[in-house]
């Protein structure tokens, strides 16, 4: 029996070896690399592969550009609708839809002749008058009482009358060729030749297209990001590229709805 004491105790220091590595593995830390303990974890292949890519660049600086979009109508800067200011048939046309003209360029004739003929009789009564007048004082200044101061007057008033008719003969004439009050480009014709027009009656659009400006409406929290002379681009469709440049060249007007009409110009 003196063998037993010794047997427990052999049994006990094995129990004791064994409990005791399992307490070890249990707690003790991670081995990093090279089997140093509380280093990181050594990366398998599937979360190598799961890593997102990053690259790398050098820093530099780059303009950033605010733009505010808004629509409108491509239009001339002034258009204007030539109206027919005597009543007659229109003898001739001088221009067409389409045609760039110069500032007085003549588009039409409107009873050119009889209003032609109407001024030519007016500026003989004119001259027969200053005649009869110059007459009428010459023999009163050479015999005296065979006319009177009476005559001479109304001779004078009756020059000054008919200078006044071949004058508006004249402008009746001029009214009879409506010209262009600018250069630019007929829009439209309204009238056929032979037609009759009265006073009133649309003749003929014009416009100038140079340059040419979008009319926009901006909403009021837009105000404070546009000033004049900023550079516009001109599209034909939100997607669409540029196919004019221009400048901002309008200053912002209130409407009632709130809103800013400006201009923007663009060359032709």
């Amino acid at each position: 029996m003196r063998w037993l004491p010794r047997t427990l105790l052999c049994l006990a220091l094995i129990a004791v070896g064994v409990f005791g590595r399992i307490g070890y593995e249990r707690w003790a830390p991670e081995e990093g690399p090279k089997g140093r303990p509380g280093g990181p974890p050594a990366k398998t292949a599937a979360a190598v592969d799961r890593a997102t890519p990053v690259e790398v660049a050098r820093v530099t600086s780059h303009r950033l550009e605010e733009t505010v979009t808004a629509s409108g109508l491509l239009e001339g800067e002034r258009e204007v609708v030539v109206l027919a200011r005597v009543e007659g048939q229109i003898e001739r046309i001088e221009v067409e839809e389409g045609d760039a003209v110069a500032v007085d360029a003549l588009f039409c004739a409107i009873d050119e002749d009889a209003l032609r003929i109407a001024a030519e009789v007016a500026e003989v009564e004119k001259q027969y008058a200053a005649s009869e007048h110059a007459r009428l004082v010459n023999l009163r200044e050479q015999a005296r009482g065979v006319v009177s101061d009476q005559e001479v007057d109304t001779a004078r008033l009756e020059q000054e009358r008919s200078a006044a008719a071949h004058r508006d003969a004249l402008l009746q004439l001029s009214w009879a060729q409506p010209r262009a009050p600018f250069a630019g480009v007929v829009v439209e014709r309204f009238v056929e030749l032979g037609q009759h027009v009265r006073p009133g009656d649309s003749l003929f659009r014009l416009g100038d297209f140079d340059p040419l400006q979008v009319r926009l409406f901006l909403p009021e929290r837009e105000l404070d990001r546009v000033e004049v002379g900023q550079p516009v681009g001109l599209r034909a469709d939100r997607d669409a590229p540029v196919v004019a440049t221009g400048a901002w060249s309008g200053s912002a007007r209130w409407s009632s709805e709130r809103a800013s009409r400006s201009r923007c110009s663009s060359p032709s």
